[in-house]
């Protein structure tokens, strides 16, 4: 009886070492593809963000107050019929005049930057034509965006996650193996490249080579347009079947 019920312990704790081996044995490691997917897209620009400067000055030894500036601004700017919030105020501010005789008070005067938005380069132009040279300090384009930047921001991530995929794919054919479900997705670059434009125009060089015929239709500008560069990079890792 002593011996059956040694038997019998011995028999328990052989099944459940077995049993312990069975749950503690590694599970193989899952064969997996990382792949990275870049896409790009230049996009032209359908916001255009025109700094122009006033400055009051004198003239035949009177000033010409930044109200009538403003006037003459803008009554341009109707003229172009550009609607009026897209005109607003960056900065103010003024300086006084040296005088170098004594005992006279140093005249003030006033410079008032605005900001234009145009949505084409070629009312750029337009606006130079129009402006007169006194009374303008400076008039250059500060910046340029597109109104639907998000959206093609969307569409770009979508593109790179499409070309990871098909990466994954062709390279997995090559080694006779087959794409499997989608472990995991990283986003590793949203770039933007917005341009620059050395178009600065001051006083009496302001003016653009573009000019106007006579039934008031511009050529081409001569400011080339460039173009807003986006770049997005997608990290996938796949399972592989």
């Amino acid at each position: 009886m002593k011996f059956l019920k040694t038997t019998f312990i011995i028999l328990a704790l052989s099944i459940l070492g077995i049993n312990t081996f069975a749950q503690t044995t590694p599970t193989p490691p899952r064969k997996t593809i990382a792949v990275t997917g870049t896409a790009e897209m230049e996009i032209v620009p359908d916001e255009i963000y025109v700094s122009i400067t006033l400055q009051e000055y004198k003239e035949n030894g009177n000033k010409v107050v930044m109200e009538t500036l403003e006037k003459l601004f803008r009554e341009v700017v109707n003229t172009m019929k550009i609607d009026a919030k897209n005109l607003t105020i960056e900065g103010s501010y003024g300086y006084r005049n040296y005088i170098p005789k004594k005992h006279k008070q140093k005249e003030f005067f006033l410079s008032k930057t605005y900001q234009l938005k145009m949505s084409e380069l070629i009312k750029y132009n337009e606006l130079i034509d129009r402006l007169e040279d006194e009374g303008i300090s400076n008039v250059y384009i500060s910046r340029t965006h597109h109104s639907k930047m998000e959206e093609l921001k969307k569409q770009l991530k979508i593109n790179a996650i499409k070309v990871a995929k098909e990466k994954a794919g062709y390279l997995l054919t090559a080694i006779n193996e087959q794409l499997g479900e989608t472990l995991e997705v990283n986003e590793q670059v949203n770039n933007e490249y917005f341009p620059m434009y050395n178009n600065m125009r001051a006083n009496v060089n302001m003016k653009v080579m573009g000019s106007y015929d006579s039934n008031g239709s511009s050529e081409e500008p001569a400011i080339e347009m460039k173009t807003i560069k986006i770049t997005c990079q997608i990290s996938v890792v796949f399972a592989i079947k």
